[in-house]
């Protein structure tokens, strides 16, 4: 007896060995996915856009530009007078903006408009005495320097102040003072359209002017 239970249990473990392995015990395990990094572990910017470039600055000319392309005596001469009235016609027309930058039940209107229009004589100052210094220097890259820093600026600043001006008139109804400011206007640039066809609309209401 003793000899046929050892027979069984041999069988016993035979059997036990030869059992398939499962599909669980079979497949090798997977690699656990990678964790993603928490904030604190991401590479700093790593999921910002890449900041654009700086562009280069603007530059361009300045007076020190012009300074150096004329003897000290001919500047003071042609060149200085520009600035001072671009310097003046700058000064109004900034407390023209501060006033239209307050609200608008504490903005006074009337004294924007007066600082405006008491910046155009000093740009139209400043367009003639331009024309004058490129008659007066013989170089022509500085007659254009001249032109290209002073007189298109003060020419293009008086007009737009004309312009508004006209408008402000005719919004109270006064064609006659509109006129004027187009006239102005035409005076700095006669190629303007925007002045020309607004003193053309108006004048035959503003005795002709």
């Amino acid at each position: 007896m003793k000899h046929v239970a050892l027979v069984l249990l041999a069988w016993a473990l035979v059997a036990c060995w030869s059992v398939p392995a499962t599909a669980d015990d079979a497949a090798p395990a997977k690699p656990a996915p990678p964790k993603a990094p928490s904030p604190a572990e991401k590479p700093a910017g790593a999921d910002k856009a890449p900041a654009p470039k700086a562009e280069p600055p603007a530059g361009g000319l300045t007076d020190d530009d012009i300074k150096k392309q004329m003897p000290p005596a001919l500047y003071q001469r042609l060149i200085a007078p520009i600035v001072a009235d671009l310097d003046q016609a700058a000064k109004q027309a900034a407390l023209a903006a501060q006033e239209m930058a307050k609200p608008r039940d504490k903005r006074d209107q009337a004294a924007a408009l007066g600082y405006k229009a008491a910046a155009v004589p000093s740009y139209a100052s400043a367009v003639e005495k331009a024309k004058r210094a490129i008659k007066g220097v013989q170089k022509n890259t500085l007659k254009l320097d001249i032109e290209v820093l002073y007189q298109q600026p003060a020419t293009d600043k008086g007009v737009a102040l004309c312009l508004d001006l006209a408008a402000a008139s005719l919004r109270t109804g006064d064609r006659e003072s509109a006129a004027s400011w187009y006239q102005q206007a035409l005076r700095l640039d006669p190629k303007n359209d925007v002045a020309a066809q607004g003193l053309e609309r108006i004048q035959p209401r503003a005795g002709g002017r």
